[in-house]
């Protein structure tokens, strides 16, 4: 392809002179961190931006750091809308757009263990916990052997009646997290997300008790990891796996085992002589986020229209995907057209779905036209209908016809038909004025089976302009004679 050749309406000439769709190169700009990357693409692709950096790449996620959300602000309070570019796994981005990468520290979604256990009963309660930077996220959990379990969801909030323990769960996140035994020594051991992570965060728990550790043997191991879902939508596993070797029961000197060199595992551990204890998890909390399903609700996309009517020029702010409706002005001795995209009124508006600014333009015409004529036709001397005319300036309607008002009754007449001539007279000849030639007419048969001598009707020719305007013309009324229209 000679992409040098001018570009005319998206096509180029190859080195044959034949016309080929171009490719369209541009750029946009991802920040990752404070970092930030410029990158050149063919827009018709879509971008992988969880990928962590490479020089090959020339972007992605800083090497420590785990991929966070995708965002159109530096503080990372509005998401991007995946509805209109994707998710941070198949981006579409818009030409010279500006987007943000959030990045945490890979400290964060790694797993500990917290556990308690009786002589005479082994390890009775198990909880996963791991550290977060804050609550930006639809969701965190644990993936335990291949089972995903959403942080609260393993067992509903309330009491053990096995071995008496209590434990609070939910979609919370806490600052600092106790675990009390009644009759222990010491009594209550507290940690933090930065005790056990060396990061400054929150914690995220959940708990395993006897009904889920029963699927365990001595020596079984348990794989667990962390995650969450990002605001964007993308489910994102901590770098590390913990592996526990499971011990049904165990001496004073035992304890879960691990399969890395990391020993800042066991809270607290402190076995009885004999029988077992109560055992309480209190989650105390200094500074609590509750996670939602949003944080950050995505704003509102709007557009604007700029509106020329009569002289006139505004502007109107809509929001993404509504139906509009724009109020013409009006003009003295013209009636409503539609409303255009072009000064030359060759394309109409279309207000039913607005995704993109536009410009519009309010046509009108002489009120000469959209008067009406009226004669009478009759088989054999006997006067059977009344026949109305009009004029409209061209075919560019929805919908044109006539409303008759008579005896109390009214009744609108759609014309399917538009005509060059009406009993051989023309638009021009019918009505003249400002009606030019090229002018169309439409009339309608009024069959007078209808009323009696003596009748009046009301006749006003109407026409739907292509945007769904309604504008009715001049109205003209009529008495029936039993012979002729007066």
């Amino acid at each position: 392809m000679d992409v040098t050749a001018s570009v005319i309406d998206g096509y180029v000439q190859n080195s044959g002179g034949e016309a080929v769709k171009s490719q369209t190169v541009t750029s946009f700009t991802v920040y990752y961190g404070t970092t930030p990357y410029t990158i050149e693409y063919d827009s018709t692709a879509s971008y992988n931006l969880t990928q962590a950096y490479s020089s090959t790449l020339g972007y992605g996620v800083s090497d420590g750091y785990l991929y966070a959300g995708l965002f159109t602000d530096s503080s990372y309070t509005t998401v991007v809308d995946t509805t209109e570019v994707g998710d941070g796994l198949k981006f579409y981005p818009e030409a010279g757009g500006i987007y943000y990468v959030k990045e945490i520290s890979d400290s964060y979604l790694r797993v500990k263990c917290l556990y308690a256990w009786t002589n005479a009963d082994g390890i009775v309660n198990l909880w996963p916990v791991t550290g977060i930077d804050d609550n930006n996220y639809k969701e965190i959990g644990f993936i335990i052997d291949d089972d995903t379990f959403e942080i609260g969801e393993i067992c509903d909030t309330g009491t053990n009646t096995t071995n008496g323990s209590t434990v609070a769960t939910g979609t919370e996140i806490y600052s600092t997290l106790t675990l009390t035994y009644p009759g222990g020594n010491p009594s209550s051991v507290s940690t933090t997300c930065s005790a056990l992570f060396s990061v400054d965060g929150y914690l995220a728990v959940t708990q395993a008790l006897d009904e889920y550790l029963s699927d365990y043997d001595d020596g079984d191991e348990i794989t667990m990891q962390a995650y969450y879902i990002t605001q964007d939508g993308i489910m994102v596993t901590g770098a590390f796996e913990r592996t526990v070797t499971f011990k049904e029961n165990f001496s004073d000197s035992d304890s879960l085992t691990y399969e890395d060199d990391d020993t800042v595992e066991s809270v607290a551990s402190y076995p009885k002589d004999s029988g077992s204890f109560a055992m309480v998890l209190s989650l105390e909390v200094s500074s609590n986020c509750v996670l939602t399903a949003s944080v950050s609700e995505t704003e509102e996309t709007t557009y604007v229209i700029t509106v020329h009517d009569n002289d006139t020029t505004y502007t109107q702010e809509v929001a993404e995907g509504a139906e509009v409706e724009i109020t013409y002005a009006g003009k003295d001795g013209y009636l409503f057209a539609g409303w255009y995209t072009d000064e030359d009124y060759t394309t109409a508006a279309d207000f039913s779905s607005i995704d993109s600014d536009m410009t519009v333009y309010a046509k009108y015409v002489s009120d000469d036209y959209m008067q009406v004529k009226v004669s009478v036709q009759s088989t054999k001397g006997v006067v059977t209908s009344l026949r109305f005319v009009s004029a409209v300036d061209s075919k560019n309607y929805a919908e044109v016809g006539f409303v008759y008002e008579y005896d109390g009754t009214e009744e609108s007449v759609e014309v399917t038909k538009y005509s060059t001539t009406v009993s051989g007279y023309n638009a021009v000849k019918l009505f003249g004025g400002d009606v030019v030639s090229g002018s169309k007419l439409i009339y309608n048969d009024f069959s007078v089976s209808k009323i009696s001598a003596g009748t009046e009707i009301k006749v006003t020719p109407y026409w739907v302009t292509l945007d769904g305007t309604t504008v009715y013309g001049t109205s003209r009324t009529v008495t029936y004679t039993g012979t002729s229209a007066e």
